[in-house]
């Protein structure tokens, strides 16, 4: 028996007379933690699904522990020992945590459920890998989070899996969330699970992969060792160039510019409490925090998606009263919210309506729609943000998920806003992607536009912001600000403070 528990060589893969994968060779080793890395559309998740049994192959071969396999469906691969976890959880929210972990066989082969067996399997299951979730507790409301560790203990105990492939797993997760994942996923690998792991966050890789594979344009280009490699190393074989920074230089004239933004002792019961904060012309400001920190629930308050108990909200000196979105965006104030697929764009729409969509008025004569003036304004929205497309006319779907973000951007750059605010703006995007925005971010705030920025990435918050605010349980802890903005800081305030010991 070899060493390897996955060996792929010369897989191929088209989808009409595109190539999604072209000969690729990738080699898994038993009991390790393997990362895939590549820009979106390289090619990763395609032979994933391949692996999964959720696509077939057009050419290659595929050995699972040293068995050649061919799989037309997903119960093939399972029973092979192979789970994925995709980036898009697919939970029932309306069933119960058992229910989920049990859907394929309820009855357990009998046309009756034994809910006392399968509560107790299931609670027993999590408390194996870790964690006091109760089963009867909906799926619905747990935090994605924990719907993800759901979806983990069920591929590992009652799917009874030897390979484990995440896709984007720390994608909705804060840092503790995430050392809590890679402690269980270091366990899994010393009891001989195979962990096959995507992701865009490279300094995650280094913290967790035993090996890298760096795919571009449908093919493998490298594989690379962490413990001899840089960060730098990888960026320059997914992007065919040296990255020497991620972030463009920021403006230090920015903290002198007018205030476009101020919110003053902002409260809502059991939510948020006494939140005030100021946003300048020109100027970035970060809002960080831990998952539940109330990050996401001030800025939906400040775009009047969520009512609140108190507070005021003035944009450019003039107190405005914001009871609904569409208050906010004749105030100026324009949100690119973090579910960009549910809340940002709608996917089935065209790339062209998605852009012009919250600018009909520009658009539209007499309350008809004007073709001519909707091509030409998001032709040069387009043009802006630097959007590769095949068409205009193309679904919003048809796009990667770097290239939907900057559509989602283009649509509020249409409203001329002043405050623009980016609610994780480079979730899920390749760091190629995550170059653009930030540069098409820097652009703005040159122009004069104020950004306020949630993100889960500090790296982030550090690298592109002026100043940050950091949030622990609804209320803001402290504000950092240039050199005092260090990851220990923020994650000092960020915790709450019975947590300290």
């Amino acid at each position: 028996m070899s060493d390897y528990a996955i060996r792929i060589e010369g897989v191929g893969k088209t989808f009409g007379g595109v190539h999604a994968l072209r000969d690729v060779d990738l080699r898994v080793r038993a009991g390790t933690i393997h990362a895939l890395v590549g820009e979106n559309g390289a090619g990763k998740s395609t032979l994933m699904n391949i692996l999964a049994g959720i696509l077939r192959r057009d050419k290659g071969t595929i050995e699972v522990f040293d068995d050649a396999v061919d799989f037309t469906s997903p119960v093939e691969s399972q029973k092979r020992g192979i789970a994925i976890i995709h980036q898009e959880l697919a939970l029932a929210p309306d069933m119960s945590v058992a229910e989920n972990m049990f859907l394929g066989d309820l009855g357990n082969g009998s046309p009756f459920v034994d809910w006392k067996t399968m509560n107790r399997k299931a609670g027993e299951a999590l408390t194996a890998f870790g964690f006091n979730i109760s089963p009867k507790t909906l799926c619905g409301d747990l935090s994605v989070a924990y719907q993800q560790i759901v979806e983990i203990t069920k591929a590992l105990v009652i799917q009874d899996c030897r390979v484990l492939i995440l896709d984007e797993p720390t994608a909705v997760l804060a840092d503790p969330e995430t050392d809590v994942l890679f402690d269980n996923l270091r366990k899994l690998k010393e009891s001989g699970i195979t962990i096959i792991y995507i992701s865009h966050r490279l300094e995650e890789i280094f913290r967790i992969a035993d090996a890298i594979t760096v795919f571009k344009d449908g093919r493998t280009v490298t594989d690379l060792d962490p413990r001899a490699c840089t960060e730098n190393d990888i960026i320059t074989n997914m992007v065919g160039r040296k990255l020497e920074a991620l972030f463009p230089a920021k403006p230090t004239e920015a903290a002198s510019g007018d205030v476009l933004l101020k919110v003053d002792r902002l409260s809502r019961s059991g939510v948020l409490d006494d939140i005030s904060l100021t946003l300048r012309a020109g100027e970035i400001v970060g809002l960080s925090g831990l998952i539940g920190s109330g990050r996401s629930e001030v800025v939906r308050a400040i775009f009047g998606i969520d009512p609140i108990d108190g507070g005021t909200i003035e944009v450019s000196g003039k107190r405005r009263v914001i009871r609904k979105p569409a208050d906010a965006m004749r105030a100026g104030i324009g949100l690119v919210p973090e579910d960009r697929k549910r809340q940002g764009g709608i996917l089935p729409m065209s790339i062209r309506e998605n852009m012009t969509m919250t600018n009909l008025g520009a658009i539209s004569r007499y309350g008809i729609s004007d073709a001519r003036a909707e091509r030409r304004i998001a032709q040069a929205s387009q043009e802006r943000v630097k959007i590769k497309l095949g068409a205009l006319s193309d679904a919003l779907s048809s796009l990667s998920g770097g290239n939907q973000q900057k559509v989602i951007v283009a649509k509020w750059l249409n409203t001329n806003c002043k405050v623009l605010i980016l609610d994780e703006p480079t979730r899920g995007v390749d760091v190629g992607a995550k170059v653009e925005i930030y540069a098409i971010i820097a652009a703005l705030a040159a122009s004069g536009v104020g950004i306020l920025v949630i993100s889960s990435e500090l790296v982030e918050i550090i690298g592109l912001c002026h100043r940050t605010y950091v949030m622990s349980e609804g209320q803001i802890a402290g504000q950092l600000k240039g050199s005092e903005m260090t990851e220990e800081a923020i994650m000092r305030l960020a915790i709450p403070k019975r947590r300290i010991h």
